[in-house]
């Protein structure tokens, strides 16, 4: 250990000694010895200067150091004490109004679905300075925007929008201006700063139209929107819609093409039913207006249909019946072949056994009984062999019976089928052609008289039922349902489609 620290110092002691020879080796050259002690001498007098007077404070006493306090005399008079001015002046503590408390039926009212845009600005007043010769001291006003809570905010469907920092504010149902002070004083109760918020709509939901309406669906909200608009943009029934006479015509060929689908339905269903009864003829009291539809030819090929059908069906019916009675006839063979082999066998086992009490009497020899036995085996193999091909035959008979059973499950199974696909199609065309009929109706009275309903959402978990009227106004998120005016509903509901404006017309809808 102590030998490397030896070579430390003596490598320490080889760089010094380099980094002196490279300091003095120009200050020899130029001036020779008498140049480095010159130079030596004014390095220490240049430090001496600069570390002389601090050097004497470490070194000398401590109350040297010191400089004197002057204590004042007792009859001078003492300056008053300065009082020390606020740099910042306090904020005042935003006053919300107490119509923010309730909901406000103004149509800029924060809804569900609504995307807020907040900007929040902090101000703060600096307390001014005297000025000199009296004059006033003037405050400064530092004001910026509080970029880490500004932002656009969704009203969730608990009617709050949650801010960084601050937390959820419950804004369903307030104004625009109530949701600044509100907002400015969360920020006071957080900061204890003055705060100035400005809020505006980013985004707004949208309404929704169903009913009687040509364009049913979502449509965009814009300031103002009636009722009346409403009806006018979704695309209303009116009497005096230049439309009104092409989609009659429209309607009514979709109408008779319906009723020609809805009688083909009808001539296959039947087709089906008889299939499954096992009719080969359609009943003629039901083809009258069928054949009118949908001409002769169409009913001819469902008969022609059915007949394939039918004859389809009798001809695995006779080929069951003649494989039945094939093996029928071959089981019989097989029960009559079992009863002779019966017979042989019980022949030669009845003599193996006389045979047998002969021999006790020495009246035959064991070859005769030996050649009795083996005919009485031979015969016993037969009668086996007889009975399992009789048995072999009444289980292809079994399998036969089963498989024409299961193969006519299957068949009527698939017409259940395919006439419950019919009968949901049938039901399809059906609700289309009352639908239509309805609108038809309408088109032909001219017009109707139309009920509206607006479903409006007051809270989270509340929703009311307005009768509108045509001037009444349309909020944000609405639920607008157009229907034809039942009697015996209030006139309050009624709404004359022959007084509203021609529709919105779009790309589409032409």
């Amino acid at each position: 250990m102590r030998g490397g620290f030896r070579e430390f110092l003596l490598s320490a002691a080889v760089v010094g000694a380099g980094l002196a020879g490279l300091w003095v080796w120009p200050i020899v050259t130029d001036g020779g010895g008498a140049a480095v002690v010159t130079r030596i001498v004014e390095i220490y007098h240049k430090s001496n200067a600069r570390l002389g007077p601090a050097m004497a404070v470490l070194t000398g006493p401590a109350q040297d150091a010191l400089p004197p306090v002057l204590q004042p005399a007792a009859d001078e008079p003492q300056a008053p004490a300065a009082r020390i001015e606020p740099v910042r002046l306090a904020a005042a503590e935003p006053v919300v109004s107490a119509q923010c408390a309730a909901t406000s039926p103004d149509i800029d009212a924060a809804v569900i679905g609504d995307r807020l845009q907040l900007r929040i600005f902090e101000a703060s007043v600096l307390a001014g300075v005297a000025g000199t010769q009296g004059a006033e001291a003037l405050t400064t006003d530092i004001v910026f925007e509080r970029l880490d809570l500004s932002g656009s905010y969704d009203v969730t469907g608990t009617g709050a929008i949650s801010l960084p920092a601050i937390g959820r504010v419950d804004v369903l149902g307030r104004s625009l201006p109530c949701i600044e002070a509100i907002v400015a004083k969360r920020v006071f109760e957080l900061f204890r700063t003055a705060s100035t918020v400005s809020a505006a709509h980013a985004a707004r939901p949208p309404i929704l139209v169903r009913g009687a309406v040509r364009s049913p669906g979502a449509h965009a909200h814009s300031p103002g929107l009636t009722v009346e608009r409403v009806l006018a943009q979704a695309g209303a029934t009116q009497a005096h819609d230049p439309a009104s006479t092409v989609r009659m015509v429209a309607l009514d060929s979709r109408r008779r093409e319906l009723e020609r689908a809805r009688a083909g339905l009808e001539l296959e269903r039947m087709r089906l039913e008889a299939a499954m009864a096992g009719k080969e003829l359609f009943p003629e009291n039901a083809l009258t207006a069928t054949t009118v539809l949908l001409g002769a030819d169409r009913v001819d090929s469902e008969r022609a249909a059915l007949a394939a059908e039918t004859i389809t069906q009798l001809m695995r019916q006779v080929h069951t019946a003649e494989h039945l009675r094939d093996l029928d006839a071959r089981i019989e063979a097989a029960e009559r072949q079992l009863e002779i082999a019966q017979t042989h066998f019980d022949y030669f086992d009845h003599r193996r056994q006389q045979q047998a009490e002969f021999l006790k009497s020495r009246t035959i020899t064991e070859a005769h009984l030996d050649s009795t036995t083996i005919k009485a085996m031979q015969a016993e193999q037969v009668l086996l062999e007889k009975q399992e091909a009789l048995l072999r035959l009444q289980t292809e008979r079994h399998l036969a019976v089963n498989g024409a059973a299961l193969a006519d499950a299957q068949r009527q199974n698939a017409l259940a089928s395919e006439l419950r696909n019919l009968t949901a199609r049938s039901d399809a065309l059906e609700s289309e052609y009352q639908t239509l009929e309805a609108e038809l109706d309408v088109l032909r009275d001219g017009g109707a008289r139309l009920e509206v309903t607006i479903e409006r959402q007051d809270g989270p978990e509340s929703t009311r039922t307005i009768a509108a009227s045509p001037a009444t106004l349309v909020r944000p998120g609405d639920l607008v349902t157009v229907s034809p005016m039942m009697e015996g509903t209030k006139k309050s509901a009624r709404l004359d489609v022959r007084n509203l404006p021609l529709p919105v017309r779009s790309a589409q809808s032409q």
